[in-house]
């Protein structure tokens, strides 16, 4: 149980310093005097578990975790040169569905 109680421990602390204000809130970007600033969404997910079997015609044990993540942008802020302020949410896919172009 120590290995799987280090993974985590470990997995967690790595998670913890990739997530900060700079992961969500992107470093703007001037473009002709106009200050983009990227919005992200993080999601992340973890589980693990273990097992210790002795006395039985399967000795032995075993560990595992696993984990996911996502990150999606969901909005821009816009400064423009103006000095006006703005929340551009994403509304168009991030790719066109494959099967867009097909005709029925």
């Amino acid at each position: 149980m120590d290995d799987i109680q280090e993974l985590v421990k470990t997995t967690l602390s790595e998670v913890e310093r990739i997530l900060s204000t700079k992961t969500v809130v992107g470093e703007p970007i001037t473009v002709e005097g106009n200050i983009f600033i990227p919005l992200v969404m993080m999601g992340f997910g973890f589980g693990g578990g273990g097992m210790a079997r002795k006395g039985t015609a399967r000795e032995g044990g075993g560990t595992g975790i696993g984990g996911g993540g996502a990150v999606k942008p969901v909005a821009v802020v816009v400064i423009a040169k103006d000095g006006s302020i703005r929340v551009e949410p994403r509304t168009a896919p991030l790719c066109p569905s494959p099967t867009a172009s097909w005709k029925s």
